[in-house]
């Protein structure tokens, strides 16, 4: 059994009166509503925009990497030094900022570190919860919640928008 992808969702308002429209599911829908572990991180103040940018940037450039993976009509046109799906934006992204970080999780969790890396790509990328997560590893007290959020930090220190965390 597969499951479906669901996207990222990080645009939590909507342009409606009626905040009921866009809260819990109506009782003729009763499949169960599932908060996404990232929004609700935001909520509790325990990311910030900053996280929710890098989040949204790693599953931009995650997608636009794996379409290329896919069987698909040739094409004329062929970009040299890139997959031929990723666009620009995606490219510089991915060069830029996307490999070192994904290279310096893993390095770290070769040499014995928390596998941050795909606990971030659990979350972001499948859709998983952290409560999934933490059963699937057998982990207890928020392991998975701090090495989310330890994950995507890092991806916003090295993309420059947030300042490393002086220790106290």
């Amino acid at each position: 059994m597969t499951r479906k992808k669901q996207p990222l969702r990080l645009s939590v308002a909507k342009e409606t009166a009626d905040a009921a429209a866009w809260g819990p599911a109506p009782a003729r829908n009763r499949k169960r509503v599932r908060r996404c572990a990232l929004r609700s991180l935001h909520e509790r103040g325990l990311i910030g925009l900053e996280q929710l940018a890098a989040a949204a940037e790693i599953e931009r450039v995650f997608l636009a990497l794996s379409a290329g993976l896919f069987a698909t009509a040739r094409r004329s046109e062929v970009r040299a030094g890139r997959p031929r799906d990723l666009s620009e934006a995606a490219a510089i992204a991915h060069a830029d900022r996307f490999r070192p970080w994904a290279r310096a999780l893993s390095e770290a969790h070769k040499a014995g570190g928390p596998p941050v890396l795909e606990v971030v790509l659990a979350v972001v990328i499948d859709g998983l919860s952290l409560r999934e997560i933490e059963t699937a590893r057998r982990w207890r007290h928020g392991k998975a919640e701090t090495y989310l959020a330890e994950g995507l930090e890092r991806y916003a220190v090295m993309a420059g928008w947030l300042k490393l965390k002086q220790a106290a």
